[in-house]
């Protein structure tokens, strides 16, 4: 999904936002398009606010948008009440301290969705990177026999999935033209994939966590031979530490170079992790 773009045509749903200021711009869009009597002072007065541009300081992001004055925001665009309960959450994730409240309210957001006819990418989205086993399947469906149906997935996911998880994991991908049918084989597609937005970025963290938490369990449920961990810790001025992960991105870009496919071999899907944190204070040397 992508703020910036909403249909300004139809009256904008909270429900297909995930970021409250993107809301926001769009209703202004939307009331300057097909209400005479719009203006930033007649909402403030609607609203019950005394700064008349306190409307677009708060889309514009030069002021914070306070969890007491949502209802007077609700007021003033005219919110229904399921409109209404979706703004507010919205707020409320902005000012979510912790992802364990944002992932809670992530969910009470996708509820909301499915009960109410929106945009179903978005959700595909959050899916593609929330349950990690759909990216490991997309890479899979390139090697996958002919005839590969979920059972052989979930067979082939290490750790092994659901078959109803993978099931679902290849409709959503093939909703998101990630992978496509073709004859009795799955093929991978390459559309351009874009992360952007709160709610999209919160699975992209939880997919990392997975994938570190993996990382842990293949020490044990992994043979050496097949695995390969190793970490260093060193002391990085700030500099340095841009320079680091500078040239971390620049592996990664070239990481894939000179690995042609080797006919006749096999292969398994593996997934390498790129992680750089601090583990102390700042000292001084």
């Amino acid at each position: 999904m992508t703020d910036a773009d909403q249909n300004t045509q139809e009256r904008p749903d909270p429900l297909a936002f995930d970021d409250y200021r993107a809301f926001l711009r769009a209703m202004v869009v939307w009331l300057k398009a097909t209400d005479t009597r719009f203006s930033y002072r007649w909402f403030a007065k609607r609203a019950g606010f005394s700064a008349p541009n306190y409307l677009k300081l708060v889309a514009d992001g030069d002021r914070n948008l306070g969890l007491a004055s949502v209802d007077r925001f609700a007021k003033g665009l005219g919110l229904d009440s399921r409109e209404h309960e979706a703004f507010e959450r919205l707020v409320r994730l902005a000012h979510a301290e912790t992802d364990a409240e944002r992932t809670a309210l992530t969910d009470e957001i996708r509820s909301a969705r499915a009960a109410t006819p929106v945009h179903r990418l978005a959700a595909d989205a959050y899916d593609l990177y929330a349950k990690w086993w759909s990216v490991v399947i997309r890479e899979l469906c390139a090697h996958a026999p002919p005839g590969s149906e979920a059972s052989w997935f979930a067979w082939a996911v290490k750790p092994a999935v659901r078959q109803t998880d993978a099931r679902e994991a290849l409709e959503r991908l093939e909703r998101l033209g990630l992978i496509r049918r073709d004859g009795d084989r799955w093929a991978v597609v390459d559309p351009k994939i874009t992360t952007g937005g709160e709610v999209v970025s919160l699975a992209v963290r939880n997919f990392h966590r997975s994938m570190l938490g993996l990382a842990a369990e293949s020490l044990e449920r992994v043979p050496r031979d097949a695995r390969h961990v190793s970490g260093l810790t060193v002391p990085l001025t700030e500099s340095q530490y841009a320079t680091l992960t500078r040239r971390m991105a620049e592996f990664r870009r070239t990481v894939l170079e000179g690995l042609d496919e080797e006919p006749g071999e096999k292969r398994r899907i593996y997934h390498l992790e790129f992680a750089l944190f601090p583990v102390s204070e700042e000292v001084e040397r």
